[in-house]
């Protein structure tokens, strides 16, 4: 079950992001049928070009490690200089591709035997606190006292409910069909699904591009989903 909650955790941010392209572009288009036209050859180019430069960059680094070419002092700086080129070069080649690169080449790496990454993973770490902790106060600066006001209410109460308590479950239970696994801990995993910094961007960026696109509602995309995800990590923990 650890494996599952792992891998969940490492492919949901890169799918979900290609489904909120999806999304967007059938809000845009009109309807699902227009944008699943537009969408469809886009979806596949970015899966495509995004495991392509994710598998070259993470082949290159272990290359670079191995023959030592990079100082050790140097593995941390030199790993996050080539995880920003993949991620741009990914991204100028098929738009929001750079997600899937650098899930890839994570993948890579963490799957490889030929040389040792803990220093990497140690600076990831310390990254990642960094980095979420500053997006977070960043995006979360878009937020007024009309936008909390908005999202403190029965309705939103009712769209918690319905996210916890059917919502999870039914996708946990539908998708683990066959699994082997217990009862218990398909309940176990439909209680843990919190949110995080990659749903607060996405919203970020596609709540603006609607709103300029004359979708007025969609100014309140942000606090809705922070809404979300404070409510995802108090009750999941």
């Amino acid at each position: 079950m650890g494996s599952i909650m792992k891998w969940e955790g490492i492919v949901i941010d890169p799918i979900g992001a290609m489904l909120a392209v999806l999304v967007f572009q059938a809000v845009v288009a009109g309807g699902v049928i227009e944008a699943t036209e537009k969408v469809g050859l886009s979806v596949l180019k970015t899966v495509i070009v995004g495991g392509a430069v994710g598998v070259a960059g993470g082949r290159a680094l272990i290359i670079l490690m191995k023959r030592y070419w990079i100082p050790d002092y140097l593995r941390n700086s030199v790993t996050l200089m080539i995880l920003i080129a993949a991620f741009t070069f990914s991204d100028y080649i098929q738009k929001e591709s750079g997600f899937v690169t650098v899930t890839i080449m994570g993948i890579v790496l963490a799957n490889q035997k030929e040389v040792s990454i803990k220093h990497i993973m140690e600076f990831k770490e310390t990254l990642s606190v960094l980095f979420i902790s500053s997006l977070f106060i960043i995006l979360s600066s878009r937020l007024t006292f009309s936008d909390l006001h908005f999202v403190i209410s029965i309705k939103s109460a009712l769209f918690l409910l319905v996210l916890f308590v059917v919502a999870r479950p039914l996708c946990v239970f539908l998708s683990t069909r066959g699994s082997g696994l217990q009862l218990k801990e398909k309940i176990f995993l439909s209680w843990m699904a919190p949110r995080g910094i990659v749903a607060a961007s996405v919203a970020s960026v596609f709540g603006l591009k609607l709103v300029q696109d004359g979708f007025t509602e969609a100014e309140h995309l942000v606090s809705i989903t922070f809404l979300v995800i404070t409510a995802t990590v108090l009750v999941y923990g």
